[in-house]
């Protein structure tokens, strides 16, 4: 594999020295030990992933219960598979970060990444759309039971509230605490041999799992048995296969990035334009892509859902390319550590 032993050593998932990668001589530490705060950090993980097991279960049974059985059971094996699968991955680093094993860092720094970006995604969406959500909150309740006035401002405060500190502040945590000097000299301190998520750039790592994180969703959404492709809606066998297709190459994409090769890095960029050109394509026909939903919905909700996607086309569409602008800016930087592989010195010609 083509893995650059020096590149690692500018990034924040790098290795330290030797001086800190092995047992250090009595009465010498070049580090502060940071196991207690390892500690209370898992434990932290252990109540994230706890509230999220939780709450998996209560959605899970919640979209059972559905009026429509056939979107519920999507629904509830959706709720499930995200929700749970956050919950076992946040209890699993939360043990690893109480154990103090070095596996664990890397991936809560790029979880914590993702949470972040996904947490400064929604609180720009909120504020951006913040009077468009309050007409669909209006619209979607009973005529008997109007909002008190100054409800929905109390709303978003408290809701932005709650995005700041759980998408923003926590992971901004992690990702400070994770990142430090004597984290990692702690961590290689008492578990010196390397692990498989150290072997690449945490940057390209950060990559690798954001491609196959993505291959999961998309295996996850062909429980719908439906997909948007370019503004236009397939459904049934054909659709499953198409969403099967798809995280099949992002599995493969995840895979050879991982590997440092070219293809990877290339195949990625070539997957992201597309997924920008749709990406556009639906927010130019959104009203088509509400009959992917087959909820049991009142014509008045139906029309005001179709007001809010009509009146939010053109701020998602700005975010849009400002997120994939950012995206492009990101591989841009990855791409000096994907290198042709060099010839081995024994497949000379004789």
């Amino acid at each position: 594999m083509n893995t650059p032993a020096n590149n690692s050593s500018s990034l924040s998932g790098s290795q330290p020295s030797s001086k800190t990668s092995g047992k250090e001589p009595d009465g010498f530490q070049t580090h502060q030990d940071r196991s207690m705060g390892l500690m209370w950090f898992g434990i932290i993980a252990l109540i994230i992933g706890s509230f999220s097991g939780c709450f998996s279960i209560i959605t899970t049974v919640g979209a059972l219960n559905t009026p429509a059985g056939e979107t519920g059971d999507s629904g509830a094996f959706m709720a499930f598979a995200i929700y749970g699968g956050f919950a076992a991955f946040m209890i699993a680093s939360g043990l690893a970060s109480m154990r103090r094993r070095r596996w664990m860092r890397p991936l809560m720094i790029i979880a914590s990444w993702v949470g972040l970006s996904a947490g400064v995604l929604g609180i720009a969406m909120i504020i951006a759309m913040r009077n468009e959500l309050g007409a669909l909150i209006k619209a979607s309740m009973p005529a008997e039971q109007p909002i008190p006035p100054g409800m929905l401002t109390l709303v978003f405060i408290v809701g932005l509230s709650i995005v700041l500190f759980i998408a923003v502040i926590i992971p901004i945590a992690f990702i400070v605490f994770y990142s430090s000097r004597n984290v990692i000299a702690t961590l290689n301190t008492v578990d010196p041999k390397p692990s498989w998520p150290e072997r690449v750039p945490l940057s390209v790592l950060g990559l690798s799992i954001s491609l196959g994180l993505a291959a999961y969703l998309i295996l996850i959404a062909m429980s719908y048995g439906s997909i948007s492709l370019f503004g236009s809606i397939i459904k049934g066998p054909v659709a499953v296969l198409i969403l099967f297709a798809i995280a099949m190459v992002l599995g493969a994409l995840a895979f050879t990035t991982y590997q440092l090769r070219p293809i990877g890095f290339w195949g990625t960029v070539v997957g992201s334009l597309l997924a920008l050109t749709h990406g556009i394509f639906n927010y130019w026909s959104p009203n088509d892509l509400l009959t992917l939903s087959n909820n049991n919905i009142s014509a008045t909700q139906m029309q005001a859902m179709q007001q809010f996607t009509s009146d939010t086309r053109l701020p998602m569409l700005i975010m849009l390319i400002v997120f994939s602008a950012i995206w492009f800016v990101y591989l841009a930087f990855l791409k000096k550590y994907f290198k042709p592989q060099s010839p081995s010195p024994n497949s000379s010609n004789t």
